[in-house]
């Protein structure tokens, strides 16, 4: 029968008196909206994860990787073979010292017989100027010669007896300087007499010789020939030569300079290469994969 149009139709089902359709009233899903917030945290998490795995990757092959040496003498590359020769005579060039009186001649490969320190007895190597800074963590002072108005050209070195002397030469095109550094490899091992250093590139008979006052507060000693001076100064441990062709009026700021070096040295040592040397080993090597 119809329904009378007084007649109240049935409410829907509600649940709990509320008027929200319940189950068999069907509504579209709505879709899910990612926030910008979520994508943010995705993406850094990502980078995060990436980040993790190339320090992890640094860090093994740093430890694969070789560290830094120990000693001078795993810096000088080794000879080169002498190349072969079919002459019956050959012609060799007489070195400082030899049939005549030794000079400190700045001339690379020409200063073996008179490398202060080292005495004649002993073999003169050269070390790679780019490995220089490898000396720093084995206490010499020579990789930290650096100055503005000069570049360092060559370094030389010879040991006898458990002493070492490496020289460093500089230059800025017009005047040079070479500073030679002697230390004692072996404890317990004196150096030698200052002048003893000096008299391997001074001859004394035909130099004046001064007191030098210093800036440090120290006195070294003055030896001025011809064309060039040399000063003489030392510090515990360590003797320096200095020689050069520089005005005589800068033989006490250079001498100074030298030893305001050894003295800022210490404030840096020691040198601990650690985990931060390890993962820069890693690093350079992830980086030539990429490169080759």
């Amino acid at each position: 029968m119809p329904r009378d149009d007084g007649e109240k139709q049935a409410a829907p089902h509600t649940l709990n008196g509320d008027s929200t359709p319940t189950a068999g009233v069907l509504r579209p899903p709505g879709r899910r909206r990612l926030s910008l917030g979520r994508v943010a945290l995705i993406f850094t998490g990502c980078l995060t994860a990436v980040a993790a795995a190339a320090v992890f990757a640094a860090w093994i092959l740093g430890g694969r990787a070789a560290g830094p040496p120990q000693d001078v003498q795993a810096l000088i590359p080794p000879p080169e073979p002498a190349p072969e020769t079919t002459a019956a005579f050959e012609f060799v060039e007489a070195r400082p010292g030899e049939g005549e009186a030794a000079s400190d001649a700045p001339v690379k490969g020409e200063v073996a017989a008179v490398l202060p320190g080292a005495r004649h007895s002993a073999d003169i190597s050269e070390i790679p100027v780019d490995s220089l800074t490898h000396l720093k963590s084995m206490g010499w002072a020579v990789p930290y010669m650096e100055r503005t108005d000069l570049s360092a050209e060559y370094a030389e070195t010879g040991v006898v007896e458990g002493v070492r002397t490496i020289r460093l030469h500089l230059s800025n095109g017009e005047h040079w300087i070479n500073v030679s550094e002697t230390r004692s490899e072996e404890e317990g091992r004196d150096l030698a007499p200052m002048k003893e250093k000096v008299a391997a590139v001074v001859d004394f008979d035909a130099v004046e010789q001064r007191e030098l006052p210093l800036s440090t507060g120290q006195t070294g000693r003055l030896f001025l020939g011809e064309d060039s001076w040399t000063s003489g100064v030392e510090q515990p441990e360590v003797q320096y030569v200095i020689s050069s062709d520089f005005p005589e009026e800068r033989a006490a700021e250079i001498t100074s300079w030298v030893l305001t070096t050894d003295r800022s040295r210490l404030q840096v040592m020691p040198y601990d290469p650690g985990a931060g040397d390890r993962l820069e080993r890693g690093f350079d090597e992830l980086v030539s994969w990429f490169g080759d």
